[in-house]
């Protein structure tokens, strides 16, 4: 096991470097375990080889910022998966979020209409206002929340 860790994390090193063979090697070695998680998380949905694609691309991107110190390489690839999947396999909202949006609070109001209006996924809204993802998931389900339950009215509440 420890021989595989190793190899990946090599791999990885040397995808860094852009080098196309490793890169290969590496996407041999981990995407059928990848795959599989993307195929679990987006059941019912069909943007399994969008997910695959977008992780193997910032794979190839940031893989310069894999730490073999401190990092599993498979555990590495899996949280990119994993992340991109959410993003994909989140349900549409309930209430479309326009006009409406105006009740929220500034922050609600401009993370849900960056991922909503303008299609940016929730990593990318957190980047462009500069905060956590985390952060950007909770204001957008607080958001969501709130419209959710004006759009029920007080005797629609679930």
């Amino acid at each position: 096991m420890e021989t595989n860790r190793q190899e990946l994390a090599a791999l990885l090193a040397a995808t860094a470097r852009a080098d196309r063979r490793a890169f290969t090697d590496f996407y041999d070695r981990t995407s059928r375990r990848v795959y599989g998680l993307i195929c679990d998380m987006t059941a019912g949905t069909d943007h399994r080889n969008d997910v695959m694609q977008h992780v193997y691309v910032l794979a190839w991107q940031h893989a310069g910022r894999y730490d073999p110190a401190t990092e599993d390489p498979m555990v590495w690839i899996l949280t990119l998966a994993r992340r991109h999947a959410v993003d994909y396999a989140r349900p549409e909202p309930a209430v479309t979020p326009t006009g409406s949006v105006d009740m929220l609070g500034p922050d609600e109001r401009e993370s849900i209409t960056m991922a909503y209006g303008a299609g940016m996924t929730y990593q990318k809204v957190a980047e462009t206002l500069g905060v956590a993802e985390g952060t950007i998931r909770g204001r957008i389900r607080d958001g969501m929340r709130t419209l959710n339950h004006n759009h029920a009215g007080p005797h629609n509440e679930h």
